[in-house]
């Protein structure tokens, strides 16, 4: 193989539109709806942890690292609250849908009950609610009174509009919203820990939930052990562990 080559390896779970056709209407809704949250909460997870840059000393890169690992960290913890939200929405009595499924929704919920306690929870539900989606102007005039006393709001625009920073709106929606949350003396580094620690909890929460559903309905399908493999050959830009390969801060396209 290439020097500038790299293999990974996938074992093969197989199904069809056959297959989804021969569920029952809610286990293959469900089939589909945790697949698509939960690749969307890895796809977000990987980024961020290729995202850990580290500092160079100069407020403007570092600002820049800062606020691309927040932006990712908002987007995980708010598909993640998707799933949560999932679960507490469709626990309830008189839903059409087999008894194993009701029972599999019902444990995922009651595991789900200890991560929406304490401040993880409470930070994701600020965040998403206020911040990462649902947009609107009287919250932002709420954190207009709270942002950091002598804070930088300098517009630094690059000739690449993708490279260009604005610190003003990151720090009056996202730490401005923050401290309206919580006390001031909470420092950043302990937000973002908490909040990533949440993440890491109900990460392995949704993809433990979305497995049980592979066992039941995909597993069975599968002729006798062992699973068909696929070797995919890629650039090796394409696959590094996050102490090599880091999501950019700035580009050059």
């Amino acid at each position: 193989m290439d020097i500038h080559e790299a293999e990974e390896t996938f074992h093969i779970l197989r199904f069809s539109v056959g297959d989804l056709e021969n569920m029952e209407e809610a286990e293959a809704a469900f089939l589909s709806l945790t697949t698509f949250l939960v690749g969307e909460i890895n796809t977000f997870a990987r980024m961020y942890l290729c995202s850990a840059h580290d500092f160079e000393g100069d407020h403007l890169v570092d600002w820049a690292a800062v606020s691309q690992r927040a932006v990712l960290m908002r987007v995980w913890s708010a598909k993640l609250y998707e799933f949560f939200d999932l679960l507490k929405s469709e626990d309830k009595p008189g839903k059409d849908r087999p008894s194993w499924l009701k029972s599999c929704i019902a444990r995922g919920n009651d595991e789900a009950l200890q991560l929406r306690q304490g401040r993880g929870w409470e930070i994701v539900s600020a965040l998403r609610n206020d911040v990462t989606y649902h947009l609107k102007e009287k919250p932002a005039r709420k954190n207009l009174k709270h942002i950091t006393p002598g804070v930088d709001l300098n517009f630094y625009v690059n000739e690449r509009n993708s490279n260009s920073i604005f610190m003003l709106g990151e720090e009056v929606m996202f730490n401005g919203r923050l401290n309206r949350h919580s006390n001031r003396d909470v420092t950043l580094e302990e937000r973002s820990n908490s909040l990533r620690e949440w993440n890491s909890q109900a990460t392995k929460l949704a993809v433990k939930f979305q497995w049980e559903l592979v066992k039941k309905l995909v597993l069975p399908l599968q002729a006798p052990l062992p699973l068909a493999t696929k070797v995919v050959t890629m650039g090796a830009e394409k696959i590094g562990d996050a102490t090599a390969v880091k999501v950019p801060l700035f580009d050059r396209c």
